[in-house]
């Protein structure tokens, strides 16, 4: 059995879902980049409800558990590296138990693809419980996480069959660094070591493997 995709004038046929899935990346990024950019010009309107719930903020809890921890730790290095912001990620499950004097009134961003992980909504809820304000980053936007958060910014990556998490986990990691880089967040910084030139480009400048699908896959 084969999972069939459609990229723009062809079939292309995948021996599975995953495989489908990891080609699918560019079209997924771009169209979550649109969504908060679109053509390219960004607005506080868009970016308003998060900016209200974490723009002041100096540090950020990021609670998430597998991949959607893992695009945690990307975003971790891309905020601190770029937005010069202290980030701290934290399994899920550990968040609800651990202190509440580990970082002085953050700002936290929950992280999960279907928006109800069971320990990560409980982070949530613990988060809120402290009175603090909370960001979810999910890929459903009716989800338990994006209606009980202080503000949702889903992704639109769309659905996901394979288990190991590809389209999901680059558009968390690209919305992660949209909860700083929104207008009235603090500003980008490109000297720290091994940023510098690494402006973001315009979603049409990136590289995508879609037109070379063809040749690396069979076709019908």
């Amino acid at each position: 059995m084969t999972e069939p995709t459609l990229i723009p004038q062809e079939l292309v046929t995948f021996p599975h879902a995953m495989l489908r899935e990891i080609y699918e990346q560019p079209q997924a990024l771009a169209a979550t980049i649109e969504q908060y950019v679109p053509g390219g010009v960004s607005t506080a309107e868009t970016f308003q409800p998060v900016v209200d719930a974490i723009g002041g903020r100096e540090r950020l809890v990021i609670a998430a558990s597998g991949s959607s921890r893992h695009a945690g730790l990307a975003g971790e290095i891309m905020l601190e590296d770029l937005a010069g912001i202290s980030v701290d990620v934290e399994y899920a499950s550990e968040y609800t138990y651990r202190s509440t004097h580990t970082l002085h009134n953050p700002g936290v961003v929950v992280i999960s693809q279907s928006g109800e992980t069971a320990d990560t909504l409980a982070a949530l809820r613990e988060a809120h419980a402290r009175g603090l304000a909370t960001v979810a980053i999910t890929n459903n936007a009716r989800s338990s996480m994006a209606t009980e958060a202080s503000a949702s910014m889903p992704t639109f990556a769309g659905v996901e069959k394979a288990i190991p998490a590809t389209k999901s986990f680059t558009t968390q990691a690209r919305c992660t660094l949209f909860s700083r880089s929104s207008p009235g967040a603090r500003s980008w910084s490109y000297d720290a070591p091994g940023c510098r030139g690494a402006r973001p480009r315009a979603s049409g400048d990136s590289p995508s493997p879609s037109n070379r699908i063809a040749g690396m896959a069979e076709t019908d």
